[in-house]
């Protein structure tokens, strides 16, 4: 019986593979570039090693099967691998830069709702080659970063355009030894001065270290270190820096993005606005009393010796027995 011909429609799409392709026909099959020999293009089923005849030949942008599969078509894996494709494009999109992998396969679950993905290493490196394929070969220096930076305007700039600010920040002891610089401060100040160091290191390690512990009060370790706004931003802006593949051109994307959003809340601080969460009301109860007493103290109501036994714990860790800070 002779071999049967017909003409079928084929797409193009990404293989599994780095820089390969894969032809889909329209009714559910896979077929792989078997050879070109002057301008006939020959494709091959990929369950040939299965013992699939089928092949196909393309003339002239015509495509021509041959023969016909011994095993059923494979509508659903053109879909899944339809889904992963779309991971990569994702990938690529710059206003999804800032998703993990994870997130960008569930966005393109999300797209494809009837299609079963999993998000496995295979994936993880498609998507990780799909978002390297915007950026320019990852530096292996300072220098070869800020050359291939100059050649690409949209990282040295803002989202706005505008420039980044360049300067540089020195302290007064710069080169100086600070711990011997400040003994030969102390050495020059005033017998009473001396005393009162004396008396506050005395302090220091009789009340923190011995009776309060360093463990209490150590900030080593933990999240919330201290109360300061520019630590705090640092360990939000390192928080989102935390993600797979992070290279400097990810950062730089960080960057401005956080740079843009304390640009605004400036603007709304600007007009008065809230911005951030305020503090809590035992919080600001607790101010109002120090502020009071403080009042009370320059007004020359309340001795010193009172003045710091009523503020104690505002910087002290309260220990057993203190009375609670409603009570006056």
């Amino acid at each position: 019986m002779a071999e049967e011909h017909r003409v079928v429609q084929v797409s193009v799409d990404p293989g599994t593979r780095r820089n390969t392709v894969r032809y889909n026909t329209e009714c559910g099959y896979f077929f792989y570039k078997k050879e070109q020999r002057g301008d006939v293009l020959r494709l091959e089923c990929n369950r040939r090693k299965q013992g699939c005849p089928c092949k196909i030949y393309m003339r002239d942008g015509i495509f021509m099967q041959h023969g016909e599969h011994n095993h059923e078509n494979e509508v659903e894996e053109q879909n899944r691998a339809l889904a992963v494709r779309e991971c990569e494009i994702i990938a690529g999109d710059p206003q999804f830069r800032r998703l993990v992998p994870k997130q960008i396969v569930e966005e393109a679950r999300r797209r494809h709702p009837d299609v079963v993905i999993a998000c496995n290493a295979a994936v993880e490196k498609r998507i990780q080659r799909a978002k390297r394929a915007r950026q320019p070969p990852t530096p292996n220096s300072v220098d070869e970063m800020l050359a291939s930076m100059e050649n690409r305007p949209d990282y040295t700039r803002t989202i706005n355009g505008e420039q980044f600010f360049h300067g540089s920040v020195y302290s007064d002891h710069e080169d100086e030894n600070i711990r011997r610089t400040h003994r030969r401060r102390l050495q020059q100040e005033t017998p009473k001065v001396k005393r009162a160091i004396n008396q506050l290191y005395a302090y220091w390690t009789s009340y923190w270290l011995e009776t309060i512990g360093p463990k209490r009060f150590s900030c080593y370790g933990r999240s919330n270190r201290t109360s300061n706004l520019a630590e705090a931003w640092h360990r939000w802006f390192n928080a989102k820096c935390i993600h797979a593949y992070l290279n400097p051109y990810d950062f730089d994307d960080e960057l401005k993005d956080t740079e843009e959003s304390k640009r605004r809340d400036y603007q709304a601080a600007a007009r008065g606005l809230q911005v951030g969460r305020q503090t809590s009301a035992k919080q600001r109860s607790c101010d109002r009393r120090f502020a009071e007493d403080a009042r009370q103290f320059a007004a020359g109501n309340i001795s010193l010796r009172d003045f710091l036994e009523r503020s104690r714990p505002v910087f002290q860790i309260r220990q057993h027995g203190d009375r609670d800070e409603g009570e006056q």
